[in-house]
């Protein structure tokens, strides 16, 4: 096989494993209860990601050191750099839920336990 059909194999393989880390973010039932609920939805997400970054490096060792035209040469950068901005992505989404500062919660209404009565 040569490297260009490789390159063009693997592309394949990062298509599919990025479409398939969204179909599954779509299609599977959220499970767990309160704060875990939906987090298998999340797993299945970031496995497939994580096999799509796997396709996407492979494309960019496989597409290095070649003489490409330019439309091709950011073609091969492309999974890694999608890879990259939703890395970007997902730290940029944890940093603004850990600087927000909301409103805080309204004071519990105080309970007066009366004294029993005797009688």
């Amino acid at each position: 096989m040569t490297r260009k059909a490789l390159i063009w194999v693997l592309l394949a393989g990062w298509a599919l494993a990025y479409a398939a880390s969204v179909a599954a973010f779509l299609s599977i039932e959220s499970a767990g209860d309160g704060f875990t609920r939906g987090l298998n939805r999340l797993m299945a997400f970031f496995g497939w990601q994580i096999v799509a970054g796997a396709f996407a490096s492979a494309v960019w060792l496989a597409g290095r050191n070649q003489d490409h035209a330019p439309l091709r040469r950011w073609l091969v950068r492309l999974p890694a750099l999608v890879a990259g901005l939703l890395v970007i992505l997902v730290i940029v989404i944890i940093a603004l839920a850990r600087l927000s500062h909301p409103d805080p919660a309204p004071p519990q209404p105080t309970r007066i336990t009366l004294p029993p009565v005797n009688g």
